[in-house]
C-alpha cells in the first residue's frame, strides 16, 4: 500500500511546531533555574534583614522580568527561525544531524542528509515562487518539489528542526532546589523563607515613646526564699522573679496624667486558659510619683497605660516580659546502713543517715516504711535549720516501737518537703512544698521474741520426749506392766524380744541426745536465753551422753540377730544392758527434773522480760506525750506505732502467762489484777484523745496504766523470789535482789525527771518570748558561721564513730545556730538552746579523738569557742530564779532532796554485799548513774531545770545498762554430780518413781504410752 508523502509545505509547518515546543520548553528550563536562584537569594537576605515584604515583592518582580525576557527571547527566536516556510527551510538547512531513521542505502531517491536538507530549501523556493516566479520549467520545477516530498516520506520533522539544549537549565534548577532543601535546615533561612512566602516584616516593631520619665521596680521576694529586697532602675529587658514576688512600682510619667494602670497578663502555660489580665492602679504622691504594687505568680507580660490630661487617647508602653525563676524540687540522698546493723533484731535501734538539698529551704523530713502488704508508716524524720537549703542528718529508729505485723523484712525511704508555699498560678501537688523521695532500701529485722518462744516451746516438747523416754525405761524394768491379759508370761521374758526393745531404748536415747544437740544451737544464738540454761543443757546432754556410749558398747558385743544362736551371751548381755537401765532411770529422773526447772524458769523469765519490755513501752509513751504536751508535734507518728506495739506485747504476755500457769499447775500471776491491769491497756486509747485536743487527759491515763504496770512488774519479781525461788541459788537471788532494787531506783528517777520537765517547761514559757539582741545575734552567727568553718578543715576519717556522729551533730547544731540567730525576730531560746547542744557535740568529739591526736588538738579550742557561743547565748535567757514563786522553790528544793536519796541508794547497791554480783559493765553504769545524779541534783539546788533534765536522763540510760547487764550475765553452772551419788533433785523428790509406778499399776491400759506423761506431769506439779 502506498502512502502518499506529506507536502513540503506540511512538512515544514510541522518542523515549525517542534522548534515552538523546543524554544518555549527552553525558556520555561531557564525560568525556573532563575526563579529557584532568586528564591534562594531573597529568602537568605529576608532572613537576614527579616524584611520579608520586600524580599516577597522583590522575588515577585524578578519573576516578572524573567518570565517576560526568558519568553520573549523565545518568542524571537521561534520567529527567526521559522517565522516563514522559507526561514524554516533554510533553518533546516543550517541544521545538523541525521534527517532520517533508514539509512540512506535504503532508499535510491535519498540523498545524503546535507544534500536532503539544502535540496529541501531549493524545493522551497521553487514552491513559494510560484508560476512566474523562475525562469525553468514549471513542470522540471513541480517534479522536482515531488521528488523531494517523496525523500521527505521517511523524514522525521523532530530531526529536522535544530536541537535546544535543555539539559543545563534542567541540572541547575535541580542543584538549586536541593541548596533550598539544605539551607531550610537552618533556622535563620526557614525564617527568611517564612517570611518571604508571607510577604510579612519580620523586624520587632519599634518600641512606642516611653510614657515615663523615670521607672524604678522593688521586688520584695516571698519571704520562704531568705532574699533580701531587690531594686531595678528603668528596666529595660525580662523581669525574672519567684513566684509570689510582690513588686512595688514607683514612676514619673513625661507629660502630666489623670491616670495610671499596670496591665498584667499571663501566658496560657499548662492551664487549660489563661487568667485574664490584672489592672493595677497606680495612686499620685504628694510628689507627684506614681506608686503602685503587683504580685507576680506566672510568666507573662507587663505594660503601663497613661491616661493624659485632657481626653486625649491613653498611651501604652511597650509590653516587658515577666519570668518565673523555677523553684525545684529538693534532692535527697539515703546512705545504705553499714554492715553491722544490716540484720538488727526488734529491740535495737538503727542510724538512718541521710542527705538534703534544695533551692531556698528544706521544711520537713519524714520516714516512710512498710511492710508486707501493709499501708506505709511515716514517722518524723527530725526538724531541720529553719530556711537550711543544705541538710545533713542522722535518724535514730527505734525498731522496738514497731508492731509485730510490722516486723520482718520491711522496705523503707526518706520524704523531704521544702518549703515552696505554693504561690504560682499552677497549684502544687502535695502542697505545703514539693517532696522528693529517696531510694528505696530494704531492712530484715531478726524478731528475737519470737525465736525465743519458738525455742521455750522446743524446750518444752524436749522435756515431753525424756518424760516419754523415762516411762519407757521404767516399762523395761517391770516387763509385767506391759503383759496384756492374753499373753503368756513367758513371753515376757523371752531374750529375743527384749533385747529388740533394748534396742529401740538406745536408738530412743540416741534420738534424744540428737534433740538436746540441736536445743543447745538453738539456745546459744538466742540472745533472750540466759547462757546459764545453755550450760545446763549440755550438762544434760554430757551425763546422758557417757551412759549412751556405755551402752552402745555393750549393744556391740551381741549383733542384731544373733541372740538366737548364741543364747547364754544373750543372756549376759542383757543382764548387762538392764544393770545399764538402771543407771539411765536414776540419771533420766534428775534430767528430767533439770528440763522441768529448765522450761519453768524460762517461762519465768519470759514473763518478766514481757513486763519488763510492756513497762518500758509505757514509760516511752509517757516521755512521747510528755514531748506532746511541750509542744513537739513531731512525736505523734511515733506515739501511734508504739501503741500497737504495746497491745501486741500484751497479747505476748497473755499467752506467756497462760504456759506458765499451765506448767505450774497455779495462778502465777493474779488474774484480776492481771485482767483490770489489760483492760486499762486496750481502753488506753490515746490516738482518740488526742485526735479531741486532750494530750492532759492522755498523759494521765498514761501514766496511771504505768504505775499499774510497776506494781505487776514488783509482783512479778515478789513470785519469782518467793516461788520457784527455792530452786534458786544464793547468786541468782542475788541478782534478782539487785534487779528489783535497781528497777525501783529507775523508775522513782523517771518520776523524778517527769516532775522537773513541767518545771522546766514552765520556765521556758517564759523564756521563749523574750527576743535576742540584735547585736548579740550577730555576734553569735559570726562566731556560729566561723566555728563551722574550722570544723570543715578537720579529717573526721580519723575520729571513732562516736567522734564523727558527734562532729555531724556539731555542724548541724550550729547550722540552726546561725539560721536562729540570723531570723527577722530572733528568739534567744531556740539560738541558745542550739548553742548548748553544739557545745555537748564538741565535747563528745574531743571524747571520741585520739589522746595525742592532730584532730584533738584543733577541736580542743573549738570546744572552748562552742562554750563560749554558749554562754553569749545563755547570758540573754533570763535567770534561772526570774519569774519563780515560793511554791515553785520549794519544788525544787523537794526534787533536790529526793535526787540526794536515790544517789544514795545508788551508792548503797554498789557498795552493798550484793554487788559482787553485778557484772563490770553493770559497775561502770552505775557509777556513771551516779555522777549524773549528782550533777542533777546541784543543777535543781540552782534552779536550773533543763540540765537538771539532761542529767536525769543520763541517769536513766546508766541504770538502763546496768539492769540490761544483770539479764545478759550467766550465773555459775552447776556442778556436775557424781553418778555413784544420787542427785539433789532425786533427793528432793526421792519417792518420784514410786508414786509413778503406783500410779502406773492403777491404771494401766496397754501401751502406757499417752497416760505416762499425764502421770508424770502431775507429779512435777
Amino acid at each position: 500500500m502506498n502512502v502518499r508523502p506529506p507536502s513540503l509545505l506540511e512538512f515544514l509547518t510541522a518542523v515549525r511546531r517542534v522548534v515552538r515546543r523546543r524554544e518555549l520548553a527552553a525558556a520555561a528550563l531557564h525560568s525556573a533555574a532563575l526563579l529557584t536562584a532568586l528564591a534562594v537569594v531573597t529568602a537568605g537576605l529576608a532572613g537576614w534583614t527579616l524584611r520579608g515584604d520586600l524580599a516577597a515583592a522583590g522575588w515577585l518582580a524578578g519573576a516578572v522580568v524573567t518570565l517576560l525576557v526568558l519568553f520573549g527571547r523565545a518568542w524571537r527566536r521561534i520567529l527567526a527561525l521559522t517565522g516563514t516556510p522559507h526561514r524554516t527551510a533554510l533553518t533546516i538547512a543550517r541544521s545538523r544531524g541525521a534527517l532520517t531513521r533508514r539509512p540512506r542505502e535504503a532508499s535510491p531517491f535519498l540523498r545524503s542528509d546535507g544534500s536532503l536538507r539544502r535540496e529541501i530549501l531549493g524545493a522551497t523556493e521553487l514552491l513559494l515562487a510560484g508560476p512566474g516566479g523562475h525562469l525553468g520549467s514549471q513542470d522540471l520545477a513541480a517534479a522536482y518539489v515531488r521528488q523531494v516530498e517523496w525523500s521527505l516520506a521517511e523524514a522525521r520533522p523532530e530531526l529536522a528542526a535544530p536541537p535546544a539544549n535543555l539539559r543545563v537549565p534542567a541540572l541547575a534548577t535541580a542543584l538549586l532546589a536541593l541548596l533550598g532543601a539544605v539551607l531550610a535546615g537552618y533556622p535563620e533561612f526557614a525564617r527568611g523563607l517564612e517570611l518571604t512566602l508571607a510577604a510579612e516584616d519580620g523586624r520587632p516593631p519599634a518600641p512606642p515613646e516611653p510614657v515615663w520619665s523615670a521607672l524604678s521596680l522593688t521586688l520584695r521576694y516571698p519571704e520562704y526564699s531568705g532574699r533580701v529586697p531587690r531594686q531595678l532602675i528603668n528596666p529595660s529587658g525580662a523581669v525574672r522573679a519567684l513566684a509570689g514576688t510582690e513588686t512595688e512600682v514607683e514612676l514619673e510619667t513625661r507629660k502630666p496624667a489623670s491616670a495610671v494602670h499596670v496591665l498584667l497578663s499571663y501566658d496560657q502555660g499548662p492551664l487549660a486558659e489563661p487568667p485574664a489580665p490584672e489592672r493595677i492602679d497606680l495612686s499620685q504622691e504628694t510628689d507627684g510619683k506614681w506608686r503602685g504594687r503587683f504580685v507576680v505568680r506566672g510568666a507573662g507580660s507587663w505594660h503601663v497605660v497613661v491616661t493624659p490630661e485632657g481626653g486625649e487617647e491613653p498611651a501604652r508602653s511597650a509590653p516587658a516580659p515577666l519570668e518565673i525563676e523555677a523553684d525545684e524540687p529538693p534532692e535527697i540522698e539515703l546512705l545504705p546502713l553499714p554492715r553491722s546493723q544490716s540484720a538488727p533484731s526488734e529491740l535495737d535501734s538503727v542510724e538512718l543517715r541521710f542527705k538534703a538539698r534544695d533551692d531556698f529551704g528544706i521544711a520537713s523530713a519524714v520516714l516512710v516504711f512498710e511492710g508486707g502488704e501493709g499501708q506505709p508508716v511515716r514517722l518524723d524524720a527530725g526538724a531541720p535549720p529553719p530556711r537550711a537549703r543544705t541538710w545533713q542528718h542522722r535518724y535514730s529508729w527505734d525498731l522496738s516501737t514497731l508492731p509485730v505485723e510490722d516486723r520482718g523484712r520491711l522496705t523503707y525511704w526518706i520524704e523531704v518537703r521544702d518549703n515552696d508555699p505554693g504561690l504560682g498560678l499552677v497549684p502544687l501537688v502535695d502542697p505545703p512544698g514539693k517532696v522528693a523521695r529517696s531510694a528505696k532500701l530494704s531492712l530484715q529485722i531478726r524478731d528475737q521474741e519470737t525465736e525465743h518462744a519458738e525455742n521455750l516451746a522446743d524446750l518444752a516438747a524436749l522435756r515431753d520426749s525424756a518424760v516419754d523416754l523415762l516411762a519407757r525405761r521404767m516399762l523395761t524394768e517391770e516387763p509385767g506392766l506391759s503383759r496384756a491379759d492374753d499373753q503368756a508370761p513367758a513371753e515376757d521374758g523371752d531374750p529375743a524380744r527384749r533385747m529388740s526393745g533394748m534396742r529401740e531404748l538406745l536408738a530412743a536415747s540416741g534420738g534424744l541426745l540428737s534433740a538436746i544437740s540441736t536445743a543447745i544451737d538453738a539456745l546459744s544464738v538466742d540472745t533472750l536465753a540466759p547462757p546459764r540454761d545453755v550450760a545446763v543443757l549440755v550438762g544434760v546432754h554430757k551425763r546422758l551422753m557417757e551412759l549412751h556410749r556405755r551402752e552402745s558398747t555393750e549393744h556391740e558385743e551381741l549383733p542384731p540377730g544373733a541372740e538366737d544362736e548364741r543364747p547364754d551371751a544373750a543372756g549376759r548381755t542383757l543382764g548387762k544392758l538392764l544393770a545399764t537401765n538402771r543407771l539411765q532411770l536414776t540419771q533420766l529422773e534428775d534430767e528430767v527434773i533439770r528440763l522441768d526447772d529448765l522450761v519453768d524458769n524460762e517461762l519465768l523469765a519470759q514473763v518478766e522480760q514481757l513486763v519488763a519490755r510492756l513497762q518500758t513501752s509505757q514509760q516511752k509513751l509517757v516521755d512521747l506525750l510528755e514531748r506532746l504536751k511541750a509542744g513537739d508535734e513531731s512525736v505523734r507518728g511515733e506515739v501511734d506505732q508504739l501503741q500497737q506495739r504495746i497491745r501486741e506485747d500484751l497479747r505476748r504476755l497473755s499467752e506467756a502467762r497462760a504456759k506458765l500457769d499451765k506448767e505450774l499447775g497455779q495462778e502465777f500471776l493474779n488474774t484480776d489484777a492481771f485482767e483490770a491491769m489489760a483492760e486499762q491497756l486496750r481502753q488506753q486509747d490515746v490516738g482518740e484523745q488526742l485526735r479531741q485536743g486532750d494530750v492532759d487527759g492522755a498523759l494521765d491515763r498514761a501514766r496511771g496504766v504505768l504505775d499499774e504496770l510497776r506494781q505487776l512488774r514488783s509482783g512479778v519479781q515478789d513470785r519469782m523470789a518467793s516461788g520457784p525461788g527455792a530452786a534458786m541459788t544464793p547468786e541468782e537471788r542475788a541478782r534478782m535482789e539487785l534487779m528489783r532494787e535497781i528497777s525501783r531506783i529507775q523508775d522513782e528517777e523517771t518520776g523524778l525527771r517527769g516532775e522537773s520537765r513541767s518545771l522546766h517547761e514552765e520556765w521556758r514559757k517564759q523564756a521563749g518570748t523574750r527576743p535576742l539582741d540584735p547585736a548579740t545575734a550577730q555576734q553569735a552567727a559570726k562566731q556560729a558561721a566561723a566555728i563551722g568553718k574550722a570544723l570543715d578543715g578537720i579529717n573526721d576519717a580519723r575520729l571513732g564513730r562516736d567522734g564523727r556522729r558527734a562532729l555531724e551533730d556539731a555542724r548541724e547544731q550550729l547550722q540552726r545556730v546561725a539560721a536562729e540567730t540570723q531570723a527577722s525576730e530572733p528568739k534567744a531560746l531556740a539560738a541558745a538552746e542550739a548553742a548548748r547542744s553544739a557545745a555537748q557535740a564538741l565535747e563528745r568529739a574531743v571524747a571520741g579523738a585520739g589522746d595525742d591526736s592532730q584532730e584533738r588538738r584543733q577541736l580542743g579550742p573549738l570546744r572552748e569557742r562552742g562554750d563560749a557561743l554558749r554562754k553569749l547565748l545563755e547570758g540573754s535567757l533570763p535567770a534561772p530564779t526570774e519569774g519563780l514563786d515560793e511554791a515553785a522553790q520549794a519544788r525544787f528544793d523537794a526534787l533536790a532532796q529526793k535526787q540526794q536519796g536515790l544517789r544514795a541508794r545508788a551508792g548503797q547497791v554498789l557498795d552493798g554485799p550484793n554487788a559482787r554480783y553485778l557484772p563490770d559493765p553493770g559497775k561502770q553504769a552505775m557509777r556513771g548513774a551516779i555522777s549524773e545524779m549528782d550533777s542533777s541534783s546541784g543543777a535543781l539546788g540552782e534552779r536550773r531545770g533543763g540540765p537538771a533534765v539532761e542529767r536525769q536522763s543520763g541517769a536513766l540510760g546508766g541504770l538502763q545498762r546496768a539492769l540490761d547487764s544483770l539479764r545478759d550475765s550467766s550465773s555459775a553452772p552447776q556442778t556436775t554430780p557424781d553418778p555413784d551419788e544420787v542427785s539433789t533433785e532425786t533427793e528432793r523428790d526421792r519417792s518420784l518413781r514410786d508414786e509413778l509406778m503406783e500410779a502406773m499399776k492403777e491404771r494401766a491400759p496397754e501401751g502406757f504410752r499417752g497416760s505416762v506423761e499425764r502421770y508424770y506431769e502431775e507429779l512435777l506439779r
